[in-house]
């Protein structure tokens, strides 16, 4: 006679923690899902030299506080066009054909959480480069108004 009425109560914990691990399984899904579809901001911006000149094939590395990195290089006109999420970010410019251009690093630039942002870079002609070697810059290619 026991065993008859215990079973109707097995049943409803079981029926509990089921239910339990279901609703459990179906919040984190949706908290997961919510940080990885976080709106993008679209960084922009024009990579050029103090003279006006821009700069095709700099890598711009974007690292956030957890370390993942986001990179790209400029196009031929030194533009360059980068998603990423909203945060705090070390910003690097780097233009690795030629040893003159000395790199462009910022600590902890805000990207708003926004449609879009504008980043213009300028880099810098080593000066120690030009003393030994003369000036790198061979184009003319000035900076769109």
């Amino acid at each position: 006679m026991k065993l008859v009425s215990a079973l109707p109560k097995v049943r409803r914990r079981f029926a509990m923690k089921v239910i339990f691990l279901l609703v459990t399984f179906f919040v984190l899904a949706a908290f997961m899902s919510a940080q990885q579809f976080q709106p993008l901001t679209e960084l922009t911006g024009t990579v050029f030299d103090q003279a006006g000149a821009v700069i095709a094939d700099v890598q711009i590395t974007l690292s956030d506080v957890n370390g993942k990195k986001y990179a790209i290089r400029t196009n031929d006109d030194g533009l360059f066009s980068l998603k990423v999420p909203a945060g705090k970010y070390q910003v690097e410019a780097e233009y690795t054909r030629h040893k003159a251009w000395e790199p462009f690093r910022v600590e902890n630039y805000e990207v708003a959480a926004a449609k879009r942002m504008t980043l213009d870079l300028c880099l810098r002609i080593d000066e120690k480069f030009t003393e030994l070697h003369g000036s790198p810059v061979q184009s003319e290619k000035k900076r769109k108004p």
